[in-house]
């Protein structure tokens, strides 16, 4: 599936209980269609800040076939330093990680004006249940985060920076 730091996956439909909900079965992804790819300047980036890589991957391959450019750093000081240096239109983070916690990442970039306006998405498997209200991120889920979700909750959220 993978080519040189690409993916040459560009399509999968979603259907019954073939649903790729968990790590494990997005490789389950049935393919349909053939989609256009966009060109990379027009692509929405997304930053994914995790110290798990193979949450990193997943998350990177679902988010490549809905058409992101992704980057992701396995702290939070190095997820804060991209986020400041590449702009992304969401991120996407978890609470628990060596260096700087994903709390503290959301505190430093709510608190800087080139990145306080980015959407947040916070996933965890331990600090916070999903459903709850936090006022540093947008939307807080647990993990493991069913796929589904996570592309629902990335899509409103960028719906809703883009009619403000």
């Amino acid at each position: 599936m993978r080519d040189k730091g690409g993916f040459r996956a560009l399509w999968y439909r979603r259907s019954g209980s073939h649903r790729p909900s968990t790590f494990g079965t997005v490789v389950a992804c049935e393919v349909t269609q053939e989609v256009t790819p966009r060109p990379v300047s027009a692509r929405p980036r997304a930053l994914v800040i995790d110290d798990s890589d193979d949450t990193r991957e997943v998350y990177a391959v679902v988010l490549q076939l809905e058409g992101f450019t992704v980057e992701g750093a396995n702290d939070g000081q190095e997820g804060f330093q991209k986020a400041v240096e590449l702009l992304p239109d969401i991120i996407i983070t978890d609470l628990s990680m060596p260096v700087m916690d994903g709390w503290e990442t959301i505190r430093r970039l709510r608190a800087d004006d080139r990145t306080r306006h980015i959407p947040i998405i916070a996933c965890s498997g331990n600090d916070a249940p999903s459903g709850t209200h936090y006022p540093w991120a947008d939307a807080v889920l647990a993990k493991p985060c069913p796929l589904d979700t996570l592309l629902l909750e990335v899509r409103q959220l960028l719906r809703r920076g883009a009619a403000a």
